[in-house]
């Protein structure tokens, strides 16, 4: 993999690998790139990044909770060398994509996302503070006819979570301009998140 430091991974498979991965048996004996630990003595190899990967299907049901973490600004295994389009976000700009992508592909596990008293996690929370400032600064402010009562609100609100999701700015802001002021933006936004997440009317601030 072209990034540095340089990874030694270790893969944990129930199957026999392909042969054209060339992949060696891994024998905890044999020296590896990092040093054995002396009695007393912490060790740490900037030049060397040990990752472990384990080959099965990951339940949700182990899952206790959700958070959003900030993202290098260079190292990604995924597009290496500053390419990844995410390279340098925050959780405050991650977690609103990721819970407008839940909402808006109809994500089910709810319990991920809402307390057992419904109210919303730390996660969504977090997503709620970005999506409550929509439209995006600079953007003028929504001047369309839409309420948040009206019969296509829904259907508009999660339109606008698919294009924050999928980071068409233009096309939130042109969404955005449909509804009749913020107010009835965020009443319809909070809404559609309610009650897809499973959180009691009212949870997510106006």
């Amino acid at each position: 993999m072209g990034y540095t430091p340089q990874a030694a991974r270790i893969l944990i498979t129930d199957r026999t690998p392909d042969a054209s991965l060339q992949l060696m048996p891994y024998d905890p004996n044999v020296p590896g790139p990092w040093e054995r630990r002396a009695p007393g003595r912490d060790l740490w190899n900037y030049e060397i990044c040990v990752e472990i990967l384990a080959e099965r299907d990951l339940s949700l049901d182990a899952v206790t909770e959700l958070r959003c973490v900030g993202h290098h600004h260079m190292r990604c295994n995924i597009a290496p060398n500053g390419a990844c389009p995410e390279a340098g976000f925050s959780e405050l700009r991650a977690a609103p994509s990721f819970v407008a992508a839940v909402v808006a592909h109809g994500v089910s596990h709810r319990e991920l996302f809402s307390r057992p008293d419904g109210t919303a996690t730390v996660l969504v929370e977090t997503a709620w503070t970005g999506l409550y400032n929509l439209p995006r600064r600079g953007a003028p402010d929504p001047s369309g006819t839409i309420v948040y009562t009206s019969p296509e609100a829904n259907s508009v609100a999660r339109a606008i979570l698919g294009a924050v999701a999928s980071r068409r700015d233009e096309d939130v802001e042109a969404l955005c301009g449909l509804f009749q002021g913020r107010t009835h933006l965020r009443e319809a936004l909070s809404a559609v998140i309610e009650d897809h997440l499973g959180l009691r009317p009212g949870a997510l601030e106006r």
